[in-house]
């Protein structure tokens, strides 16, 4: 009894491993076109851009495809602080090629501070996050001096500290 339960066991899984394709060639995949995204997990397909005016930092998000149940979050770093809310929006549905404005007000502390912008949602691609931070203020003399020295690092990597370009007049 068991040897017949055996070769059952054994012919199932011979049978499973078959496939219809066997002897078939195997198509070569087209080669894709190189991409200047790094490597990793997807984006979410949307631009941040920023601008910086007295007291307040404007917002641009440009949605590159439709966006639903999506949250805007911003969050103060390295000193710089938010007088309003840090959810700019939670739910909201964006078109493809929409564009969305917030404007964000600002407490900047001593030196250089850091502006953290969080996008995520359900895109097409399925749940998407994208993250980017913009330098606000002039650095203080001892971030000019960890960043000359190389101690200001980022994932490892030392990082110079750039200002956010001043506001268009």
């Amino acid at each position: 009894m068991k040897t017949q339960i055996l070769v059952c066991a054994v012919a199932l899984a011979f049978a499973s491993c078959r496939t219809d394709t066997a002897g078939k060639e195997e198509p070569t995949p087209a080669p894709s076109a190189p991409s200047s995204a790094s490597p990793g997990k997807p984006q979410a397909p949307v631009a941040i851009d920023a601008e910086l005016s007295a007291g307040s930092v404007q917002l641009r998000l440009r949605f590159d495809a439709a966006a639903r149940d999506v949250e805007v979050r911003v969050n103060g770093v390295d000193g710089l602080g938010l007088s309003g809310t840090p959810v700019l929006a939670s739910g909201r549905t964006f078109a493809s090629g929409e564009t969305a404005t917030f404007n964000v007000p600002i407490l900047p502390g001593p030196g250089q501070g850091m502006l953290a912008v969080h996008v995520s949602g359900t895109f097409p691609g399925g749940q998407r996050i994208a993250v980017r931070a913009f330098a606000i203020g002039t650095p203080s003399a001892d971030q000019l001096r960890k960043a000359q020295d190389g101690t200001t690092t980022i994932g490892g990597e030392p990082v110079k500290l750039m200002p956010l370009a001043p506001p268009k007049q």
